[in-house]
């Protein structure tokens, strides 16, 4: 229930910040689109482990798909700026 109640607000801040940018490409986004991506690859990368956990041993086993699922997770932390950056985005955009 937790997992499902963070996965559904992701979604709707995701859409909500897709939904400002459709109002107005042009707009700059950088706190909210900091948000977004801080949140969906944490929230991915939870509910992978999270995942991988509920799997026991198969969670480790290569050949199931839960490995590849949880390396996708924890590399999405990093590729496009890693949570840090995408932290301290929004806290500059708040004067921090």
């Amino acid at each position: 229930a937790d997992l499902a109640t963070e996965l559904e607000c992701t979604r709707l801040l995701i859409y909500d910040v897709a939904a400002k940018v459709d109002e107005d490409p042009a707009r700059m986004l950088p706190r909210e689109a900091s948000m977004a991506k801080l949140k969906a690859t944490e929230v991915a990368r939870k509910m992978a482990l999270e995942g991988m956990q509920m799997m026991g041993g198969y969670g480790y086993a290569t050949e199931y798909d839960m490995v590849g699922h949880v390396r996708v997770a924890l590399v999405s932390t990093i590729y496009g700026g890693t949570s840090e950056i995408q932290r301290e985005i929004i806290a500059k955009t708040y004067g921090l």
